[in-house]
């Protein structure tokens, strides 16, 4: 397997987003990928892998830690009823550029990613600003990667970050957002099914052993080598 690791693994770059997992333990999996993308406040360590290689931010984190870190108090400030004390200050503490081989805003185009869904016949459009998450899905698809992607929501649960407050999800079930999930899940799906992205991580279940629940997609092949690989056993529910 060694071999064929290697092969499945060249040339892969690994979207790595928020979603918590408490009983399937999952660095030596995400670890497998060299290449990788955290998104805005997801640090290593925190059961999503131990590697950092790249790091894209939405644009007020970007432009209160890049150009200039603004005084902790000032970050704790615009933070503190939306995430979480222990991260905000961890992630203030730990975030440093040199930790990283990039960091970058990750601007939204969203007018440029809806003709690009357009002319691959996609039928869905995002009909508002895209998250950090899927903007670095497109960015890779636009270096002509075919990004794997781990710990996005793939269907209509309310999605759990590990260090957002759930109530900010609570209101996006609500419709009081600036983003779209329904958008946003059935584009991932759109560019799992076409071969664009590898969503197939998304797929985990927070379970002991690792289970595939296939929310009616096909996983790929390759990703189930790669689990069996690290866990032996791995487990598909259709």
């Amino acid at each position: 397997m060694t071999d064929k690791k290697t092969l499945i693994l060249e040339n892969k770059h690994l979207i790595i987003g928020n979603k918590p997992y408490g009983s399937l333990l999952l660095d030596k999996f995400l670890d497998l990928f060299v290449e990788n993308t955290r998104c805005n406040m997801g640090m290593p360590k925190n059961n999503n892998g131990t590697i950092c290689d790249e790091l894209a931010l939405c644009n007020h984190i970007y432009d209160r830690m890049v150009p200039q870190k603004v005084p902790l108090s000032s970050f704790v400030e615009m933070y503190q009823d939306k995430y979480k004390m222990e991260y905000i200050e961890k992630f203030y503490k730990d975030f440093d550029t040199w930790n990283f081989n990039r960091v970058y805003y990750a601007h939204a185009n969203t007018l440029n990613y809806n003709e690009m869904l357009s002319s691959w016949g996609c039928p869905y459009s995002f009909s508002a600003l895209p998250r950090t998450g899927l903007v670095a899905i497109f960015e890779k698809i636009l270096r002509e990667f075919i990004p794997v992607v781990f710990g996005f929501s793939i269907n209509s649960e309310t999605r759990k970050t590990f260090y957002v407050y759930d109530s900010i999800f609570d209101l996006e079930d609500n419709n009081k957002s600036c983003h779209s999930k329904d958008d946003e899940i059935k584009i991932i799906r759109w560019l799992h099914e076409n071969n664009k992205a590898d969503i197939t991580p998304c797929m985990l279940q927070d379970s002991e052993v690792p289970t595939i629940k296939c929310e009616g997609l096909k996983p790929s092949r390759n990703i189930i080598d790669l689990l069996r690989y690290v866990y032996r056993e791995v487990r598909i529910q259709h």
